[in-house]
């Protein structure tokens, strides 16, 4: 990747940052919210479920290759990504050519760790009380099937959002490159979105989720990506200052 030349005499100040990324922020979580609604108004979730799911045999194409591969093996090129933005941290903060890079290595892990970790895995997942698909009356499970913001009771279903769905769509976060390398960038997002999107299959099929579990699991790793790179860091502003605590501006 051939890293650009940071101007520190960037046009753009801390408030123009700062609005951008209210205004990115709120355009995400609005498309989140009316991709939500539309689907939910569509039945697009029960009538996928209704498509993998079979009275008989249960879920039998998550029984099959590739997704139960996926499913067993597809968060680790995640997890190996996100360790190695630790020793490449490390390296960007002891070297005179790539030190600009590392706010936004510390962004692509960070992203991993507070958006798939901490949001989806540890808080959404254990509080949102969404019944999975196989756990809901309609495909022979015990609890009602609930719509993706309507949440019940904690403990009652770890259906939303999809976890592994969430570290696969971290794999997007390389886009936060953009300024240093536009084709790695690019590719990065692509690569993201698709594995992402395998991911979000097999488990849709499995009868582990439904597919607004999975938008929101990418939309849940966009929307910290966006608050580390427009609110923490802003590394095009800071990109020769010292990395300060985690703390928003």
């Amino acid at each position: 990747m051939a890293s650009e030349s940071l101007n520190p005499k960037d046009s753009l100040t801390e408030n123009d940052y700062q609005s951008k990324g209210l205004l990115l922020t709120g355009m995400l979580l609005l498309s989140l919210l009316l991709i939500t609604w539309l689907l939910e108004s569509l039945g697009t979730d029960l009538n996928a479920a209704r498509w993998a799911f079979s009275p008989s045999e249960g879920w039998p194409l998550g029984e099959q290759q590739p997704w139960q591969w996926i499913h067993r093996y597809g968060t680790i090129p995640g997890f190996l990504l996100t360790l190695a933005a630790i020793p490449a941290w490390f390296f960007c903060q002891r070297s005179q050519r790539y030190y600009a890079w590392r706010r936004y290595v510390l962004i692509y892990g960070l992203t991993s760790i507070i958006g798939a970790g901490i949001l989806v895995n540890a808080l959404l997942k254990e509080h949102s009380g969404r019944p999975r698909p196989r756990d809901v009356v309609e495909f022979g499970g015990n609890w009602e099937y609930r719509d993706a913001l309507d949440f019940g009771t904690p403990g009652k279903g770890r259906s939303f959002p999809c976890g592994h769905c969430s570290i696969a769509f971290t794999l997007t976060s390389g886009i936060v490159f953009w300024r240093l390398s536009r084709k790695f960038a690019v590719l990065s997002l692509f690569l993201g979105l698709i594995y992402g999107i395998l991911m979000s299959i097999a488990r849709i099929v499995q009868g582990g989720h439904f597919i607004t579990d999975a938008i929101w699991s990418l939309g849940v790793v966009l929307l910290t990506l966006t608050v580390l790179y427009y609110f923490v860091y802003q590394p095009p502003l800071n990109s020769q200052k010292p990395v300060a605590k985690l703390t928003l501006k």
